[in-house]
């Protein structure tokens, strides 16, 4: 996040929002006044000037309303060159679905609606816009979101926080007794569109990546690294994979998952492990008992294939497809059912 300055702000809305969302055919246009530079709209088909050149800075249309700089204050305008909302404002955002953040000082900002009235009782420090229906926001140096309506989904008391992907958005509490160093410093989890912590903030997991698809992974640090956990929690907080499986690896495909867990999970010295394939709801596509799977980087373009080890001392095995059905192919037969 950063300072914002309404002139480059409204520019950039200039050159990314040139033509009116609701009606097309409104086009900002420049002219030199002898007040200076003023746009105003016109017909981008007749070239008609509809809304005479009078604003310093302006950007287009978005949810049927202009937002408007004259003397560093900024309002908006209707299509018909009506001002609906005052020029009031240090900072406002283009409309969305009724309402948009904006600031009277340049210190705290709300969300108003089309009325110019906040309708949030808390204003905020600071705001990155919304993504994917909501906006991280800041109050006293703590992180949370709001949706589109100013409504506080999730309350401003994480250190950070990543923006919502999927329906899930990660966040991050600081550790006040930390063990060691900067992997030991803060405590990570993930919260849904609901501000339910499906992932309790509770251990560390700095690793931990939201997939943007609804799922993340979670990478529990152990005191060995070799020895980190991993899981995959859904948007519901569900989980998928579980910690207590202890899974050591996860490798990401379309449709499954390749997972990897220690033989004998609870003793570090051992460095046997099991393999199998799980889809995105948990699933069990090949049992989580062999010994080794290779990637599918065998068969041909059009049916690429994997090898599937019996044991991780053995040569033995067979191929499956990315359908994970076994075939035969290069004289290798598959098991016995």
């Amino acid at each position: 996040m950063k300072n914002r300055l309404i002139i480059v702000v409204i520019f950039c809305l200039i050159l990314t929002s040139g033509f009116s969302q609701k009606f097309k055919n409104l086009k900002l246009y420049e002219a030199q006044t002898m007040d200076g530079l003023k746009y105003g709209f016109k017909d981008s088909i007749t070239g008609e000037k509809v809304i005479k050149a009078q604003y310093d800075q302006a950007a287009g249309f978005s949810d049927g309303l202009s937002a408007v700089v004259l003397n560093k204050q900024v309002g908006f305008i209707d299509e018909a060159g009506k001002i609906v909302i005052p020029l009031q404002f240090v900072f406002a955002d283009n409309f969305k679905d009724g309402y948009t953040i904006a600031t009277k000082n340049g210190t705290k900002y709300g969300v108003i609606n089309k009325q110019g009235n906040f309708v949030n009782q808390v204003l905020f420090d600071d705001f990155d816009v919304f993504t994917n229906g909501f906006a991280r926001i800041v109050q006293n140096g703590k992180y949370g979101f709001i949706n589109r309506q100013g409504k506080l989904i999730v309350p401003c008391k994480y250190e950070l926080a990543e923006n919502f992907e999927g329906g899930i958005a990660k966040v991050i509490l600081k550790n006040d007794n930390p063990q060691d160093g900067i992997k030991y410093s803060h405590f990570c989890g993930f919260v849904n569109s609901k501000g339910i912590e499906i992932v309790k903030c509770e251990f560390y997991a700095f690793e931990s990546a939201n997939l943007k698809d609804g799922t993340a992974i979670i990478c529990k640090d152990n005191e060995y690294p070799a020895t980190d956990d991993h899981a995959v929690i859904d948007s519901t907080g569900k989980w998928i994979i579980p910690l207590t499986m202890k899974c050591k690896e996860i490798k990401l495909y379309s449709d499954f998952m390749k997972i990897k867990i220690s033989e004998a999970p609870d003793d570090y010295t051992n460095q046997n492990f099991l393999y199998g394939i799980v889809d995105y709801s948990g699933k069990t596509l090949l049992p989580i008992k062999f010994g080794g799977i290779t990637d599918f980087t065998f068969g041909t373009d059009d049916n690429p294939l994997a090898k599937v080890f019996y044991k991780s001392s053995s040569n033995v095995f067979f191929y499956i497809t990315k359908k994970i059905k076994c075939v035969e192919y290069g004289g290798i037969k598959c098991p016995e059912e």
